[in-house]
């Protein structure tokens, strides 16, 4: 955090004394530390606020019987809630951990399936994110096109028990679909962790090995494959990850007998020539592939990939 060239001691007084601001609350005005404030205060004489003493069996009242909560106390005492809350813990007060609406999408885990569909979406159209704000856990996001929206309110039904709010039209525009596009976030959650670090282990994302399940493995062909009309043979577009995880994604179908080929592909966007890689696969074991997803072919909107 940077630190201010210069602070005027008048202003500095001003806030301090006449305005009982917080020694916090000033360094985010002058976006610097605390502890620059405090040397500040220092080299100005300016004294020092004591420790504020804070009427015990009223904070107490107030947080027990009057349901008021830390941060509402500490606003009546002019102090910051870490304060209150202290004092409280001294007092042998449990303090109640308050997540207000979001409650009831924390105290759960991910099931089987559930882990399953995201673990075949992270080959596909989803992604991880780590909160930005300080927050250790992650979000699981996805978003389709509008022909697929039956599929994203299926996928949305599997896992709604994480997700808060509804689906809703993707403001992001991508660069490889001019239409609307739909999506939606689940909670921070510690559950989708594991996806992050094991997909985005330097922020880019990859694939190592993993066993596919027939569901994961049908989450991703209906994200990702497409299939020629006449031939049946099918093409499954990994071009947005690196040669070694691409090799990776073959040898995991080669587990499940579905033999493929990897092939360089180039193409043309928006004048600019891009290059990557895919995975093919024949008429015969795309029949194979078929099989193996054949409990989910009656996914919405996903019908015309089977047939």
């Amino acid at each position: 955090m940077s630190k201010p060239t210069a602070i005027e001691k008048e202003k500095l007084f001003d806030l301090y004394k006449n305005q009982r601001k917080t020694q916090t609350e000033i360094a985010n005005i002058y976006k610097c530390s605390r502890r620059t404030i405090s040397n500040w205060l220092k080299k100005f004489n300016i004294d020092i606020h004591q420790r504020l003493e804070l009427p015990i069996n009223e904070i107490t009242n107030l947080y027990v019987n009057k349901k008021m909560t830390t941060q509402q106390i500490a606003s009546k005492y002019c102090c910051n809630r870490g304060c209150i809350e202290n004092r409280l813990r001294n007092n042998n007060i449990e303090i109640k951990n308050y997540r207000r609406k979001y409650d009831k999408y924390y105290n759960q885990n991910l099931s089987k399936e559930q882990k399953e569909l995201i673990l075949g979406s992270m080959l596909g159209d989803g992604h991880v994110t780590r909160a930005t704000n300080g927050k250790r856990n992650c979000k699981f996001g996805i978003s389709h096109c509008e022909k697929q929206l039956p599929y994203l309110k299926w996928k949305y039904n599997q896992i709604k028990n994480f997700v808060p709010n509804n689906i809703h039209e993707d403001t992001h525009k991508s660069s490889f679909s001019k239409g609307k596009r739909f999506r939606f976030y689940t909670i921070y959650h510690k559950d989708f962790n594991y996806f992050r670090n094991i997909f985005y282990p330097n922020d880019n994302k990859i694939v190592s090995k993993f066993k596919l399940t027939p569901l994961s493995l049908a989450i991703w062909y209906f994200d990702d494959a497409d299939k020629h009309k006449i031939s049946k043979c099918t093409r499954l577009h990994t071009e947005g990850f690196d040669i070694n995880s691409v090799k990776n994604l073959s040898k995991m179908l080669l587990e499940l007998n579905i033999e493929n080929k990897i092939k360089k592909r180039v193409w043309e966007w928006e004048g600019m020539k891009r290059q990557g890689y895919i995975i093919t696969i024949n008429r015969v074991n795309s029949d194979i592939l078929l099989n193996v997803i054949h409990e989910y072919h009656n996914i919405p909107s996903m019908k015309y990939k089977v047939f």
